[in-house]
């Protein structure tokens, strides 16, 4: 989580699923901070955003990086 600021009426959550395809709700805006790791079991996630009924727009930035199981070590 690189920057979160969303005012109390919107709603953010980070989504996965399990190796059996339930969706798991990784965080969400109550709980997100800077700097914060999530980590999803199957490296896969989705981001779910509601605005506020007003139109005020808050702001959140994600950086998204998958870890491989395997490594590969290319070289030329």
């Amino acid at each position: 989580v690189k920057n979160v600021n969303l005012s109390d009426s919107e709603q953010l959550s980070i989504r996965g699923v399990d190796d059996h395809g339930a969706i798991l709700v990784l965080a969400n805006h109550t709980l997100l901070v800077e700097g914060q790791v999530i980590r999803s079991p199957t490296n896969s996630l989705s981001v779910y955003y509601r605005s506020a009924p007003e139109g005020s727009m808050g702001l959140f930035q994600l950086h998204y990086q998958s870890e491989s199981p395997h490594h590969i070590d290319a070289q030329t």
